[in-house]
């Protein structure tokens, strides 16, 4: 059985600090194994030593972006996001991208939600089919499950046309993309690898062809082609290393096996074995020996010519079937409106387009250009963590790449300021000594004083709400004197204030009956 679905630092947290104090600190305690799996990791976890890394060595040649990196890494900080940080993002301008062209006209666009992500990915491959003037191909993804059972042919129709941007896949020509399972985990073909989007193998009977004949360009110029069935797969080139990309080819893991060339020396192999690979079609030129990787259809042999140092080279094009039913979530006012249920199954392939990548997919990666939508979001989840911004801003090597989408960050930075590190991780960071031992006891004497700071921060926010002042309104908002000056005006001409309405009127008539009688 698993362990419980939690950070490590948190085990270590929850396993030190009493229950009251982590509620008054807002970390949530969770569920424990049944079977004390918690526990024993905990008590592995206490003998591990921490080792601090001090150098972001991704963005070492801008040491004022490494600088903002560290400084959102700080936990005791009062302001992690700091004003020179803010004041250091760019904006995404049209003189922008005229400047840097197709590297940030194309470039990931970091997002908290697959609501944005979606959005994104539809918009720019739109973007992506118009500026290259390509053919724009969708289809719908089938629903199934017992709850696609609940929903008739209208209610699903009408869904498809709310929803499309999530239960349509868009496909062009070239588009970036991003494998979702594990194919090949020895060679890299794994879960989040990047891609190229090639072509699609349509079922038997079903042509492109056919699919472009009733189509035509809308007003911005994009043809969008729909194809009425999924394809039977979707072929992509995945960025992989020139080692993996070799001996996957010499596996004849491509659809194009017959662009696949095996080049060696002819010093590196006997004559014996040079007249053989001349027998099945190889061409000498100079010392060196060419075959086609199709005419050496033994994979024993293709191997011993790469140890011979033979070198490889062709188009090497991954097919990516439908897999196993994936979650979706409706956003839509209508889904809400007719009840639509919370979840439904969708049938996919296991690939999505990267034009967009959440916060959680983009960890790892190492990007040239990187815009990022981290604007205001009043009320609107998931919202926006230190850890979340932490992790996105450190995907680029200079900081001068960076840009905001969605907002001035001059001028809209509060919700930047505001952000302070996750409760546990600060205890857990505090707990350690400056040998890198665990003491569960500094942990907890820690938390104690930082629950009774933020408690006393919080009391200090109420008072100053409630607080009777001349420049404020009872619900703590600031006014003014001309704001003051409209509402002694008008309460001197109607004779009730502006939050009265028609019920203040009638307990005021009813009011005065009472009284004279």
């Amino acid at each position: 059985q698993p362990v419980s679905g939690y950070a490590l630092h948190s085990s270590l947290v929850l396993d030190a600090v009493s229950h009251d104090t982590l509620k008054k600190l807002g970390v949530t305690i969770g569920k424990r194994s049944a079977n004390g799996a918690d526990q024993k990791g905990v008590n592995l976890l206490r003998n591990f030593r921490r080792l601090e890394l001090t150098q972001q060595m991704r963005a070492a040649a801008d040491p004022s972006h490494s600088k903002h990196v560290a400084d959102q890494r700080n936990t005791r900080a009062k302001q992690p996001v700091t004003d020179a940080f803010i004041h250091s993002l760019q904006p995404l301008t049209i003189a922008a991208i005229k400047r840097e062209k197709d590297a940030l006209r194309f470039a990931k666009i970091g997002v908290l939600s697959n609501l944005e992500r979606h959005a994104f990915n539809y918009l720019q491959a739109r973007a992506w089919a118009k500026h290259h003037g390509r053919p724009l191909f969708w289809w719908r993804q089938q629903l199934t499950g017992i709850a696609a059972g609940w929903i008739n042919n209208e209610e699903t129709s009408r869904l498809y046309q709310e929803e499309r941007a999530g239960l349509c896949f868009f496909f062009v020509e070239g588009a970036p993309a991003s494998i979702t399972c594990n194919i090949e985990t020895g060679r890299g073909l794994v879960n989040g690898c990047d891609a190229t989007l090639h072509s699609l193998t349509l079922p038997e009977g079903m042509t492109l062809g056919a699919c472009m004949a009733t189509a035509c360009a809308d007003q911005e110029g994009v043809l969008e082609v729909e194809i009425p069935f999924p394809p039977f797969s979707i072929n992509v080139v995945p960025h992989v290393s020139i080692e993996a990309r070799a001996v996957l080819l010499a596996r004849g893991a491509t659809l194009k096996d017959d662009t696949v060339v095996l080049s060696l020396s002819t010093h590196s192999i006997s004559p014996a074995e040079c007249m053989e690979l001349c027998a099945c079609g190889g061409t000498m030129r100079a010392d060196v020996l060419t075959v086609r990787a199709s005419n050496v259809d033994s994979l024993p042999r293709r191997t011993a010519l790469l140890a011979h140092g033979a070198k490889i080279t062709g188009e090497l094009v991954v097919p990516i079937i439908v897999g196993k039913a994936v979650d979706y979530k409706p956003t839509s006012v209508y889904a809400a409106e007719v009840g639509i249920p919370k979840l439904l199954r969708v049938l996919k392939h296991q690939l999505d387009l990267a034009f967009a990548v959440t916060d959680y997919k983009v960890q790892g990666k190492t990007l040239d250009y990187f815009i990022l939508s981290i604007g205001p979001r009043p009320n609107i989840r998931p919202f926006l963590t230190l850890t979340d911004l932490h992790v996105l801003i450190s995907r680029v090597r200079l900081g001068k790449r960076l840009f905001v989408i969605g907002f001035d960050p001059k001028q809209e930075n509060e919700h930047l300021k505001r952000l302070k590190p996750l409760a546990a991780l600060a205890v857990w960071e505090a707990g350690y000594d400056e040998h890198g031992t665990w003491d569960a006891q500094r942990a907890a004497t820690f938390a104690v004083q930082l629950a009774s700071k933020e408690g006393n921060a919080a009391a200090a926010r109420r008072v100053w709400a409630c607080k009777p002042s001349a420049n404020r309104t009872k619900r703590g908002r600031p006014t003014n004197d001309a704001q003051r000056s409209a509402k002694l005006a008008r309460t001197a001409k109607t004779g009730h204030t502006k939050r009265d309405g028609p019920a203040e009127d009638v307990l005021r008539t009813k009011r005065a009956k009472t009284a004279t009688a």
